[in-house]
């Protein structure tokens, strides 16, 4: 957590298309879109990415910036995904598989 060096990256999306990371409290698993909705509780999001050539995407977190405010702190556990553009598939969107992230000092 004192480090502040947590880089998001998702993979496997379409290429060059927009998305967003987003984390939350607690665990669900819920249909939406084209896929399932893992992350639940108070969900937070981050600004707008878009995925490069490969359909990756990556977000370096500052927590002490204005999508955190301090929240992860060394104990805690958050979840995290990213939803993104998948245009002319089912429902247009896609989400990945969710991550469960535990903060040491």
């Amino acid at each position: 957590a004192s480090a502040n060096d947590l880089t998001l990256t998702a993979q496997g999306a379409p290429s060059n298309v927009p998305g967003l990371f987003f984390y939350g409290p607690n665990e669900t698993q819920t249909p939406l879109g084209n896929g399932w909705l893992c992350v639940s509780g108070s969900i937070q999001r981050f600004p707008v990415t878009t995925t490069d050539g490969l359909g990756s995407a990556s977000y370096l977190v500052n927590n002490l910036g204005p999508f955190v405010n301090g929240a992860f702190v060394a104990g805690s556990t958050w979840k995290f995904q990213y939803w993104y553009r998948d245009t002319g598939v089912g429902l247009g969107f896609n989400l990945t598989n969710g991550l469960s992230a535990n903060f040491l000092p």
